[in-house]
C-alpha cells in the first residue's frame, strides 16, 4: 500500500472504470476510424460514452451494437471489450475488413454511476439496467440507447456480462464462457451457429465450448418478457442475431481470466463476428 494512501479498496477481480477506458482510448487518439460521442448523462450527472468505430464514412454493409456493464460489477467484460476494439482497429486483414464493412456502436458503461461508485448493481431495486427495456426506461443510459436504435439499425447485437462469482450448478457453469439462449427457437439456433463459428476460430488462451451455452428455460434463464438488452435487441427489425456473452471473473475452463486473457478472448469474439457475417 502506498504510504500516503487515504483508503484501501478491495475488488473481486481486475477493476475497470472510466480512467481505464480513457487510458485505452489514448492509444487511438487521432484515429479516423474511432469517434467518442456523448451517449447520455447519468442520473448523477456523469457523461456516458458511446464509441463509434470501424466503417464511419459512407454506408456500411453491417452494423454491430455492443453493450457492456449493464451490471456495473462485471468488470472482466470491459477487458474483453478492449480486445474487440483492438481487433477492429488493428493494422491487419481483420481490421481492414471491419473498417471496410462494419460500423460498430459500443456502450462501454451502461451503468456509469455504478461503475464509478464501485457498486454491485445487479438486481438493484426496482430493477437493474438490464431489466429496463420494457415500458418507460428509468435509466438515462437505457432510454438513450432505445432512442439511438430508432435511427441506427444493428445487424448483430452483443451484451457483455460476467456470471456469478464461481462454481457450477446442474444447469449452468460460472467458470465457463457461455452464450445465453434466447426464448425464440430461431434466435437460439442463430446463437448456436455463432457459437460454432466462435469455437472454430478461437486462438486465445480462454476456451469456449458450445456445450456450455445456457438454453432458455434452464437454470436462471427463464425470463419470459423481453426486459433484458439481448431479448429486446433480438426483436429489433433487421437484427440477425442478438446474444449475451458471459465471461467468468477468475477461471474459464480451468484457465485464469486476467486482463490480457480477457482481451485475447475479445479478439476471438471479433474474429467470430467477421466469420459469421461473411457466412
Amino acid at each position: 500500500m502506498a504510504e500516503k494512501a487515504d483508503d484501501v479498496r478491495f475488488c473481486l477481480a481486475v477493476p475497470y472504470t472510466e480512467a481505464n477506458l480513457q487510458a485505452f482510448l489514448k492509444r487511438y487518439a487521432g484515429n479516423r476510424h474511432l469517434k467518442v460521442e456523448e451517449h447520455a448523462t447519468s442520473k448523477k450527472g456523469r457523461k456516458v460514452e458511446r464509441l463509434r468505430l470501424g466503417r464511419l464514412d459512407g454506408e456500411p454493409k453491417y452494423r454491430v451494437l455492443i453493450a457492456c456493464r449493464h451490471h456495473c460489477c462485471e468488470m472482466m467484460a470491459s477487458w474483453e471489450l478492449e480486445g474487440i476494439i483492438e481487433r477492429v482497429l488493428a493494422d491487419d486483414a481483420d481490421g481492414r475488413w471491419f473498417r471496410e464493412n462494419v460500423e460498430f456502436a459500443v456502450l462501454p458503461f451502461m451503468d456509469k454511476d455504478g461503475v464509478e461508485a464501485g457498486d454491485q448493481g445487479k438486481n438493484r431495486k426496482p430493477h437493474d439496467h438490464n431489466r429496463d427495456y420494457m415500458g418507460q426506461s428509468i435509466y438515462t443510459e437505457v432510454a438513450a440507447l432505445r432512442e439511438f436504435v430508432t435511427k441506427w439499425t444493428p445487424t448483430l447485437a452483443f451484451d457483455l456480462h460476467c456470471p456469478w462469482i464461481r462454481g457450477d450448478s446442474a444447469t449452468a457453469s460460472n467458470e465457463q464462457i457461455v452464450l445465453v439462449g434466447n426464448q425464440s427457437p430461431e434466435m437460439w439456433q442463430r446463437q448456436q451457429d455463432f457459437g460454432k463459428v466462435l469455437e472454430k476460430v478461437q486462438t486465445g488462451p480462454l476456451p469456449y465450448r458450445t456445450k456450455y451455452n445456457i438454453p432458455w428455460g434452464k437454470g436462471w434463464n427463464t425470463n419470459k418478457e423481453p426486459r433484458s438488452y439481448s431479448a429486446w435487441a433480438g426483436l429489433l427489425p433487421g437484427v440477425r442475431m442478438a446474444v449475451t456473452v458471459e465471461i467468468p471473473y477468475a477461471t474459464a475452463g480451468g484457465k485464469p481470466v486476467t486482463a490480457d486473457s480477457a482481451r485475447a478472448f475479445g479478439h476471438d469474439l471479433a474474429r467470430a463476428m467477421r466469420a459469421y457475417l461473411e457466412k
